[in-house]
């Protein structure tokens, strides 16, 4: 098989893959020169695995290098941040003062809980 069928091959299945698993990938030209030159660098090799494919995808993602999706990035970044609203809202509901919660914890923790200034004192 020439490297160009196979590159063409390879492209194809992590273009597919990516696209199910990270959406923020877009298969273009600038892209898959830097993923070439990583593979070729990082690794010696001009006919490159599949995992030293994605291996390269993940490095240059996170070197901020590539052209991503800027929608699907942005989404991500949202759900971090819904994400982490839960988890705070999720602490603040478990924090809060409720007289049958207090009657139910032991003194010791009711007093730490006022201590720590969570509005239980």
């Amino acid at each position: 098989m020439s490297y160009a069928l196979y590159f063409r091959d390879c492209r194809a299945e992590f273009s597919v893959n990516l696209d199910s698993s990270d959406p923020a990938y877009k298969d273009t030209e600038h892209n898959v020169k830097l993923l070439k030159h990583h593979w070729e660098t990082a690794f010696g090799v001009s006919i490159p695995t599949f995992e030293q494919i994605e291996e390269s995808f993940f490095a240059l993602r996170d070197s901020g290098v590539l052209h991503l999706n800027a929608a699907a990035v942005a989404k991500e970044d949202q759900e971090k941040i819904v994400r982490r609203a839960a988890e705070l809202r999720e602490q603040r509901a478990e924090n809060e003062f409720s007289e049958e919660k207090a009657n139910s914890l032991p003194l010791e923790e009711v007093r730490r809980r006022g201590n720590a200034g969570l509005g239980w004192l």
